[in-house]
């Protein structure tokens, strides 16, 4: 049986809408990029959890497999965005009305407010970047 998310309980939306920001942000379709398991969980969610697991198969693409972890160095997973997964998630809120024209903007300043479609989006700045 697979998993399907609750678009309608506001906790799931809120983890939703956040792996959305930082897939968008940080991903690109193109270009793979190393990332740690830490800052997928911190993001996404972890992958033993239903939701989490089910963020990472709809939003990530694995492109290299091959870590290690040591003393002369260390090397992560490679990921790049799911197009396609990403675009049926923001489909979703967009059925459901819950969440419409995902945007997200980018500053250096964690207190930037912005005006999007006559509502404030308030970006937090993060440690990935």
């Amino acid at each position: 049986m697979s998993y399907t998310p609750n678009f309608n309980d506001p906790r799931v939306v809120k983890r939703i809408t956040h792996a959305l920001g930082f897939a968008s942000a940080s991903l690109t379709t193109d270009k793979s990029r190393q990332w740690t398991t830490r800052e997928l969980d911190k993001h996404i969610g972890r992958s033993w959890h239903s939701l989490g697991k089910y963020l990472r198969d709809k939003l990530l693409i694995c492109t290299n497999d091959v870590y290690w972890f040591g003393t002369h160095g260390s090397k992560c997973k490679e990921y790049r965005l799911n197009h396609r997964g990403y675009e049926e998630l923001t489909a979703q809120f967009k059925i459901n009305n819950n969440f419409v024209n995902l945007g997200y903007v980018i500053s250096t300043n964690s207190r930037t407010n912005t005006k999007l479609n006559n509502s404030r989006l308030v970006i937090k700045w993060t440690s990935f970047f």
